[in-house]
């Protein structure tokens, strides 16, 4: 539950600072079709990014194949 809630304000966060950047709204747009995990190992918290030219999706479990 709490990584759910992490994953959601992180993604509403992270959209809201690129939609103030739009030079950096449109560089993500290199990263379109990516999937990047990330797991911060001592607080078990991990999640996924899904870059593309709109933004950045964030989800909290996602068990297929990740780029990065």
């Amino acid at each position: 539950m709490l990584n759910q809630l992490f994953t959601t304000t992180l993604e509403t966060l992270l959209n809201q600072s690129l939609r103030l950047e739009p030079p950096s709204l449109q560089a993500l747009n290199k990263l379109a079709g990516k999937i990047i995990r990330i797991e911060l190992s001592g607080i078990e918290l991990n999640f996924t990014l899904f870059p593309d030219h709109k933004g950045i999706v964030v989800l909290s479990h996602y068990e297929g194949e990740v780029d990065v």
